[in-house]
């Protein structure tokens, strides 16, 4: 026979056991009762579960970081009448993120599921128009080094803390330089621990790979220097001044309209073309349509080109009077190859700037004019260019 006080003990287990999940629905339908007065109190205006998201926010930018838990899991528990959640993933997901529970990251399967639906869906929900989801966006960004340090309170591990990181980083950075700088932490993220799974998350929900829109059009201004070759060459030599042009972009092809308005020198006077040619600085303008596919990688891309030019040389006016006509070639046609090498300097929206150096050569089809111009123009450009042709991410 059982001794009396074993069973007195037995017993009163029994009853704790039976007893307990009573206990634990009363505190939870307490909790519940409490929060559903509080947010009917909140804005008598709206209706109850916009007045819980407004609640939401209020508590965010307040750091009631005890009230946001509670009422996210209340919020989790109810569902509109069409059975839709009053939160979507992104807006749930940052919210998680602000209250800033290891739980977030150690129950693997769900961060993994709340991140694939955040990344599918629309980030406001779409049966609110209260841009809870911006205005969660400027309270993760103001507290961003408040949300890092009460993580660190719960004793995460370092790739834990990493990831953290990371995800607070991916929820209000923009722009093209913000994501870039994202990207290589998330690639020096892999490369230190690549078989972590929060690793190959963070690579597979943060990272945004970025290309060029199709259509596009730039402005290029800068400073060109040049000699010519040949017969040509030993009549003028240095060539200098400004240079313009304007292009489109159509995917990798690029077209290009340039214009350089620069002087030639003429060492000494001759006779060329039944006309006069006095020596100094020769005005001298070239225009020319190129065409050219971009190789681009990263930063860097290069240009070949190709198309038609043409040039024109007068003569110095000297002011003295003689029986030939001061010297003009006119517009002779003649063709033109270059390549382009730039290196993007990217805004967050645009317009980009394109650091670039142009070198190519432009047959100047002056031999018709006189044999003794027969050569051509080898040049070198120093540019600047503003590119619109916004990126996009995925």
């Amino acid at each position: 026979m059982m001794p009396s006080h074993l069973f007195n003990i037995l017993l009163v287990c029994v009853c704790a056991l039976a007893f307990a999940p009573a206990r634990t629905w009363a505190q939870t339908g307490a909790d519940s009762l409490r929060i559903e007065s509080r947010i009917a109190l909140e804005r008598s205006d709206l209706s109850f579960a916009a007045s819980a998201r407004f609640m939401l926010l209020r508590e965010l930018g307040e750091r009631d970081i005890r009230g946001v838990r509670d009422l996210l899991a209340f919020m989790g528990r109810r569902r509109s009448p069409d059975g839709s959640s009053w939160l979507s993933p992104a807006e749930r997901l940052i919210a998680e993120t602000i209250a800033a529970d290891t739980l977030l990251v150690r129950n693997f399967s769900r961060l993994e599921s709340l991140l694939s639906t955040a990344a599918i869906g629309p980030r406001q929900s779409m049966l609110f128009n209260d841009k809870l989801y911006a205005r969660q966006q400027e309270v993760l960004k103001r507290d961003a080094d408040v949300v890092a340090s009460r993580f660190d309170q719960f004793g995460p591990s370092a790739v834990e803390r990493v990831f953290y990181n990371l995800l607070i980083n991916n929820q209000f950075s923009r722009g093209y330089r913000a994501q870039e700088e994202l990207n290589n932490r998330i690639d020096t993220f892999q490369r230190h621990h690549p078989a972590e799974p929060l690793a190959q998350l963070a690579g597979e929900y943060f990272r945004k790979i970025y290309w060029e829109v199709d259509y596009g059009a730039g402005f290029m201004a800068g400073y060109t220097v040049g000699t010519f070759d040949k017969r040509l060459g030993e009549r003028l030599n240095l060539f200098h001044g400004p240079v313009l042009s304007g292009e489109l972009y159509f995917h990798r092809i690029t077209m290009a309209g340039t214009a350089m308005f620069g002087t030639a020198r003429a060492p000494s006077s001759f006779v060329a073309g039944g006309e006069e040619w006095n020596h100094g600085d020769l005005p001298c303008v070239t225009m020319s349509l190129d065409f050219g596919y971009e190789i681009r990688t990263g930063r860097f891309a290069i240009t070949p080109m190709a198309g038609i030019a043409g040039l024109s040389v007068m003569s110095a006016d000297s002011g003295a009077a003689g029986s030939l006509p001061l010297g003009d070639t006119h517009t002779r046609i003649g063709y033109d190859v270059a390549a382009i090498v730039g290196y993007r300097i990217p805004s967050d929206v645009g317009p980009h700037i394109d650091l670039r150096f142009v070198v190519g050569r432009r047959w100047t089809g002056l031999g018709d004019y006189d044999p003794s111009f027969a050569g051509s123009l080898w040049y070198l450009h120093l540019a600047f260019a503003l590119i619109q042709r916004p990126y996009r991410g995925r």
